[in-house]
């Protein structure tokens, strides 16, 4: 996926329309998420992202930071790392690789308990940021209805949300165990001082 994403940044910058959405249907294809999506429904999201690069050990987001995107793993190793009030410390490594997504709890839950930081494991990572307003206009049926789409559209949105729901409750899980283990700790320092 490097390589492809990287193939795509010479062909813009030459201004060769054919190759840049051969390459974008490459890009697609090889993602988890976007090769359910029609090509115009991917080349609409992919034109709201920005491409960011993160090397090993950079933080893509903090814990506690306000959640404005999400983010679509397009190659390498994010680590999700929850640092607790009690001594509590969680790696979730299952989070951030092709086909994943960071950040997509907003979509579904307003206010996050917590947010835990999001790490680079691996030599380098590349996600696609969105903004959560744009994502969240995708589905919106007045947007859907103004001759973008009609119902392919409204299609493509329901897969795409039903992804991001799938990603976000397999993280959730882990977000309950990790408050577990918090409450642990509480409950066994409360016990310690009594």
């Amino acid at each position: 996926m490097a390589t492809i994403l990287q193939k795509y940044k010479e062909i813009m910058n030459a201004g060769k329309m054919t190759a840049e959405n051969l390459q974008l249907k490459k890009i697609r294809y090889h993602h988890p998420i976007f090769r359910e999506l029609s090509f115009n429904a991917f080349k609409m999201i992919f034109d709201m992202c920005e491409v960011v690069q993160i090397k090993k050990g950079d933080k893509l987001f903090k814990q506690d930071a306000a959640i404005t995107d999400v983010y679509f793993v397009m190659h390498g190793q994010l680590t999700l790392r929850y640092a607790g009030r009690h001594e509590v410390v969680a790696e979730n490594e299952l989070v951030g690789y092709l086909g994943q997504t960071l950040g997509e709890e907003i979509l579904f839950y307003q206010d996050p308990l917590y947010r835990e930081t999001a790490v680079c494991a691996s030599t380098k990572c590349c996600a696609l940021q969105i903004r959560t307003d744009d994502l969240m206009e995708l589905g919106d049926e007045s947007f859907v209805h103004r001759g973008l789409g009609g119902e392919a559209m409204k299609n493509d949105v329901e897969v795409l949300f039903q992804k991001l729901s799938h990603i976000y409750n397999r993280k959730e899980r882990w977000r309950i165990m990790v408050a577990a283990m918090e409450a642990e700790a509480a409950k066994a320092k409360d016990t310690n001082y009594t």
